[in-house]
């Protein structure tokens, strides 16, 4: 099966980025493409090229899509925001590509507000997943209050929240904020916090700490909230709905009004939970089974035929066999880059194939009596 995941900006610090990267250690034959960014993975998508896969997945719904690159039997959507919240806050409307065949979000609430807001379906709810490569170390016990916030360093992230939280901490403490502080707003907002700037081990950042801080506007599924619980970290978040979805007050860490009042610091301070190992919601069984779903399903649904691939091309190289929809073949025929493949049986000489270059009539032709049989 050849997979072929896009993200049109592949920034340093992420959720979506953290998504790709995750995904692509748990299939890592998988073609990542993207559009902008200096990325550790992955190749830069070339815009005059066709790419040939069976399942597109494109990683989020803004930036510059790549589906009219793409020829795949299935194109799926990423959506990773919480549309609901979205839309109140951003100038921001979902545009379905008329290729996109099935739509995956990345929590309950982000399916729930997706449905609400959009006339589509989500066919799937997959959530984000954690980097298997890593373990928990060891906690240390700290002396006084130590806090971590990794994160994109925007407002919908509440970092003006978070600068009126550390005013009402009671205790002495220390709260260190890893990020990327290259835009205006993250320059300016910075200052009021104990800054360090971009980290490449997160997990370990946040394995020293007692508490992760995420005080967000709102959340499709946090990827940094998910990397905490792994690291053993319990987290202080604001109650934004996909947070009900991680994370239980007093059990793996403790929700912070949004308004910043009537705040628990008692059990904050003095009942830091201990947890246990973390167990992902979603794994790499979960995804295997949707991609066989949406390849039969399109089985069903479109008359498969063989084509002989002539010229080298993304996940195909020449005088590969592949079987592909009516549709994939006539374009790959038309465009030079495969010939018509038919193979037939004969009782006696047993199974053979027959290869020649065809014209698009004569695909049609044989294409019908395919049919027929």
């Amino acid at each position: 099966m050849k997979i072929i995941l896009y993200i049109s900006n592949f920034n340093n610090i992420g959720g979506v980025e953290r998504f790709v990267l995750n995904f692509y250690k748990r299939f890592p034959e998988t073609t990542v493409l993207y559009d902008t960014g200096t990325p550790a993975i992955g190749e830069k998508i070339r815009w005059n090229q066709k790419y040939i896969c069976d399942i597109f997945i494109s990683a989020s719904a803004w930036g510059k899509p790549a589906f009219n690159n793409i020829e795949a039997i299935s194109y799926v959507q990423m959506v990773h925001a919480d549309y609901k919240a979205v839309l109140d806050g951003w100038n921001f409307k979902y545009v379905k590509h008329a290729k996109t065949t099935h739509h995956v979000c990345v929590s309950e609430t982000v399916k729930k507000a997706f449905e609400e807001v959009t006339p589509y379906k989500c066919n799937a709810v997959f959530y984000n997943f954690i980097d298997d490569s890593l373990q928990p170390v060891r906690k240390q016990k700290n002396d006084i209050l130590r806090l971590v916030t990794v994160s994109r360093i925007s407002k919908e992230k509440g970092f003006e929240r978070m600068v009126e939280f550390q005013k009402k901490i009671p205790v002495p403490f220390i709260w260190e904020v890893w990020g990327d502080d290259r835009s205006g707003y993250a320059k300016n907002i910075v200052r009021n916090f104990n800054f360090k700037g971009v980290t490449k081990t997160p997990h370990l950042e946040i394995a020293k700490a007692d508490y992760l801080v995420q005080l967000s506007d709102s959340e499709g599924n946090s990827c940094v909230i998910n990397e905490a619980l792994q690291m053993k970290t319990p987290v202080l978040l604001t109650p934004f709905p996909s947070g009900f979805e991680q994370v239980e007050h007093g059990n793996n860490g403790y929700f912070i009004p949004f308004d910043l009042n009537s705040i628990d610091f008692d059990s904050i301070i003095n009942k830091i939970p201990r947890l246990k190992k973390y167990k992902e919601k979603t794994n790499v069984k979960d995804w295997i089974n949707f991609f066989k779903f949406v390849i039969n399903d399109f089985h069903k649904h479109n008359k498969m035929v063989k084509i002989k691939v002539l010229k080298t091309v993304t996940n195909y190289k020449e005088g590969d066999i592949a079987e592909v929809s009516e549709e994939r073949a006539k374009s790959a025929i038309e465009r030079g880059l495969a010939e018509f493949y038919e193979a037939y049986e004969d009782s006696e000489e047993g199974t053979k194939g027959i290869t020649t270059r065809k014209t698009i009539k004569q695909v049609d032709k044989e294409i019908k009596k395919l049919n027929k049989k």
